[in-house]
């Protein structure tokens, strides 16, 4: 009997092994282990999934080993799809899978299938296991819609920066604050802020959005040039804060005035600020920069009177801040003109910070004296003299007349 107990037993062994013998040699593949990167996951975050397959077989290869990652809605793939062209008999194999999940993705634990298709000698094999992917709970905010009435304030400009605070979490967002910081300082030097620099929201609920405000300017101590400033928002719960980093160019106006206008008659020895009838003369235009800027391209230009002839234009190029340019005219007076006052236009035409055309205006009067007479001395003098000249031509000809005589 005792005998015949253990061949029952034998026989049962047998047939067992048999049996997972023939399963053995159906199913050949299974999931050992799997992780995710990040190891805590939000929705919206893009993520890498491993998995490490097994070939659990002791002589069979699983050939022509294609793997799908099934995702559930919500997801999207970005690499979902790998193949090996064989996994031997006690063989490992790791396959790396990403997907993208969507902002909207509430928390929860998905399961992702894994579907492995191969051949089992000259079986087709299909076979599928399961990865599990958790999705946090995340009190996240989003900084968006960023702008700026004006990117190129001038100095004494104000300008108002607006943006949307949005709660692209899976929870709602409460007691939400925003604060504007100037990069890279403690405050905000030169620049007023016409409103508190930190401004509550109070509570965002998810998927929604509050509008906030700040309204800046630069004075006239800021040095014209790019400055950046920056958005924070941060919530009650929330483990990080949100910054957008914004910049723009403060200009400052160049301002051109007329320092000086001057002028001095060419050729005289005496009194070189009086004018007369053909008298030549030079005009000097004496210009200063007092403002913040260069100003560029500056052309002087002259509108004379009858009577009065030369250069109308002089081109004096770029004239920069806290500095000076000059404009000189050759001018000559007409032998008949009219003695008197004489007005001469004069405008600066040059180009601003921006590009645009900028101009100034003057007026300047010079007096034309009239030609005075001619001193009657003088003339005798010139009479004497061309007498002289004719009476020592008159005698050097009478003695050459002599000589040939002789």
């Amino acid at each position: 009997m005792r005998i015949r107990g253990f061949f029952v037993v034998f026989l049962f062994l047998v047939a067992l092994q048999g049996v997972f013998s023939v399963a053995d040699s159906y199913y050949l593949l299974s999931l050992q282990s799997s992780s995710v990167s990040p190891s805590t996951v939000y929705a919206g975050d893009n993520v890498s999934i491993t998995a490490t397959v097994k070939n659990n077989s002791i002589k069979t290869t699983a050939m022509d080993v294609n793997f799908e990652l099934v995702l559930s809605e919500g997801m999207e793939p970005v690499k979902v799809n790998a193949f090996e062209e064989e996994i031997q008999s006690k063989a490992q194999k790791t396959v790396i899978f990403r997907i993208k999940t969507s902002k909207q993705l509430a928390s929860g634990t998905y399961k992702l299938s894994l579907k492995m298709d191969y051949f089992n000698n000259d079986k087709h094999v299909t076979q599928t296991e399961y990865i599990d992917l958790t999705i946090s709970d995340i009190y996240r905010l989003d900084i968006s819609n960023l702008r700026l009435s004006d990117y190129s304030p001038h100095q004494g400009e104000t300008i108002t920066i607006s943006a949307l605070i949005e709660n692209t979490g899976s929870r709602e967002a409460r007691n939400v604050s925003t604060e504007l910081e100037k990069v890279s300082s403690s405050d905000f030097g030169n620049f007023i802020v016409f409103s508190d620099s930190v401004k509550s929201l109070g509570s965002i609920p998810v998927g929604s959005s509050k509008e906030v405000k700040f309204t800046l300017m630069p004075t006239e101590k800021v040095t014209p040039g790019v400055y950046s400033f920056q958005i924070d928002a941060n919530c009650l719960d929330c483990s990080f804060k949100e910054t957008e980093k914004f910049s723009f160019h403060v200009f400052g106006k160049p301002e051109l005035i007329f320092s000086g206008i001057d002028f001095a008659v060419n050729g005289t020895t005496g009194n070189s600020k009086k004018i007369f009838q053909s008298s030549s003369f030079s005009l000097s235009v004496q210009l200063d920069n007092i403002g913040e800027e260069k100003a560029k391209a500056v052309q002087v230009s002259i509108e004379l009177p009858d009577g009065i002839a030369g250069s109308k234009k002089a081109y004096i190029g770029n004239i920069d801040e806290d500095d000076s340019g000059a404009a000189i005219f050759d001018l000559l007076v007409s032998r008949s003109i009219a003695p008197g006052d004489k007005a001469i236009k004069i405008k600066v035409d040059y180009l601003d910070e921006l590009g645009k055309r900028q101009s100034i205006q003057s007026e300047y009067t010079i007096y034309v004296n009239e030609l005075p007479p001619e001193s009657p001395v003088a003339v005798l003098v010139l009479v004497i003299i061309i007498l002289v000249i004719l009476y020592f031509l008159i005698k050097m000809i009478f003695r050459q007349l002599a000589m040939r005589k002789m």
